[in-house]
């Protein structure tokens, strides 16, 4: 605090004023991300997502050398 001045007294409108800015801000932040997310959006990349999935077998690349084994559950029998 600066030397002669006095404190100022907090009150409910100070509290209000404060509390609106700070949502103000969270929102307008919300809307750039929100507008920004939207407008860099490529669009339909495939006509039907699901017959596209169909072609991928959603396996390890063998080609890497990578082995894929299910791991057992924790405490199951071995």
């Amino acid at each position: 605090m600066m030397a002669g001045s006095t404190p100022r007294e907090l009150t409910g409108r100070m509290v209000l004023a404060i509390t609106v800015t700070a949502f103000g801000i969270i929102i307008a932040v919300n809307v750039v991300m929100a507008w920004f997310a939207v407008e860099t959006f490529p669009g339909l990349e495939v006509r039907n997502s699901y017959v596209a999935s169909q072609g991928s077998t959603n396996a390890w690349p063998i080609s890497d050398g990578w082995v894929g084994r299910p791991m057992p559950r924790c405490g199951a029998a071995r």
